[in-house]
């Protein structure tokens, strides 16, 4: 199984420095869900993100994440891509609510007062 993992990855890793953004996307989507290993989604989240590939973004975005660290980074961007400033607004306040220490409340606190 990591010989496969290491293929797949090698894959991926080898369409992206071809600028085959969405094969490579698609790979590590892929290798994601065949291995659980939630880190790929990141990997995918910030290739797809360069390469406009917005649907593979709304897709992780939608992920369910287990990895607190990992659920709090994919909501930070959430909130960025989210263009309803009342919505916005209501998601940061309520998470830093009870999230006052988290390790992303700085740049919320940031992306709030830019938006009131």
């Amino acid at each position: 199984m990591k010989a496969q993992r290491y293929i797949f990855f090698s894959k991926a890793l080898r369409y992206k420095g071809l600028y085959k953004n969405e094969l490579a996307v698609q790979t590590l989507l892929e290798l994601a869900e065949k291995t659980n290993i939630e880190e790929l989604y990141i990997f995918a989240f910030e290739w797809g993100k360069q390469a406009n590939l917005e649907e593979y973004i709304e897709q992780i975005l939608a992920h369910e994440f287990r990895n607190p660290v990992l659920r709090d980074y994919i909501f930070l961007h959430t909130i960025r891509q989210n263009d309803d400033i009342e919505e916005r607004r209501n998601m940061i306040s309520d998470f830093l609510n009870h999230n006052p220490q988290n390790v992303f409340s700085p740049q919320l606190r940031l992306i709030l007062m830019r938006v009131i």
